[in-house]
């Protein structure tokens, strides 16, 4: 029995549109579900279990060694003590400030804002969900204000739209989400464009690549190196970009391209 154990990969998932879309009564869906099925396809070989589970335990289990294949976290030092990363597989926004659009004159107007002045400012309040990665100058700002009282931390699987519907009806004053998913959770409550976009200053990345996450050891090597090789041959054959394609915004689809090649496309080719 021990042997067929081995034979198993989880693939662990929270809502986090349009990568993960997670509705009521339907089967999760989205761009990280599409190369979920591509991958589990392609390794018959192996017994495939999808759960949904909140990050913050996800990182953990994967940590003590369970047998997750986490699909679409970027890398962080955190993250690289205790993990191994495929090869590139999604183009990771950077998050952005996330505001009701009839709030902008609070925010002066100005189409860029710092994070640290937000959060010295006790009259807003900020919503984050814990052990995400906003990427790395975030994180950073993030770790020194984790104390404040002016502070929503969201836990649980179904945070992320949480957060942008408790920012749409006045409970939060501002959040950090990516550009993608502001447009998709607007599109799906209809939102409208009541909900809008500022720049953040210290978010000097504009887009990551992002990987699968295995854990580090002998089975998440061997694990590795079967989806390497997957992940190779349909970023070689389109397939990839196809799956992810119908999930990208309309006006995000020429950036979109031009990071993929740059993120995803040329690294597979030139390894």
């Amino acid at each position: 029995a021990e042997h067929d154990q081995d034979k198993t990969i989880y693939w662990p998932y929270f809502s986090f549109p349009p990568y993960f879309i997670l509705e009521d009564g339907k089967p999760a869906s989205g761009a990280g579900i599409a190369l979920q099925n591509l991958l589990m396809r392609k390794m018959p070989e192996y017994e495939h279990v999808l759960l949904e589970a909140p990050p913050e335990r996800m990182f953990q289990d994967i940590s003590n060694g369970r047998q997750y294949a986490i699909i679409g976290p970027v890398k962080t030092p955190e993250r690289e003590k205790n993990m191994l990363f495929t090869i590139a597989c999604r183009v990771a926004f950077m998050d952005q400030v996330v505001i009701r659009a009839a709030d902008l004159p609070k925010f002066g107007q100005n189409p860029v804002v710092s994070l640290r002045t937000l959060l010295e400012d006790e009259s807003l309040t900020f919503g984050h969900q814990r052990s995400v990665s906003y990427g790395p100058e975030v994180d950073r700002i993030l770790a020194e204000y984790a104390g404040s009282t002016n502070i929503h931390l969201a836990t649980g699987s179904q945070a992320y739209e949480r957060l942008m519907l408790m920012l749409a009806d006045g409970r939060l004053d501002y959040i950090l989400a990516e550009p993608p998913a502001v447009a998709h959770v607007s599109d799906k409550h209809a939102l409208g464009d009541s909900l809008y976009i500022l720049d953040l200053k210290e978010q000097e990345t504009k887009a990551l690549p992002a990987y699968i996450a295995l854990p580090d050891t002998p089975w998440g090597l061997q694990v590795r190196e079967i989806i390497n090789g997957l992940l190779r041959e349909a970023i070689d054959t389109g397939e990839l970009y196809k799956t992810q394609l119908q999930y990208i915004p309309e006006s995000y689809r020429p950036r979109y391209d031009q990071l993929y090649e740059k993120l995803i496309a040329r690294p597979a080719r030139e390894e």
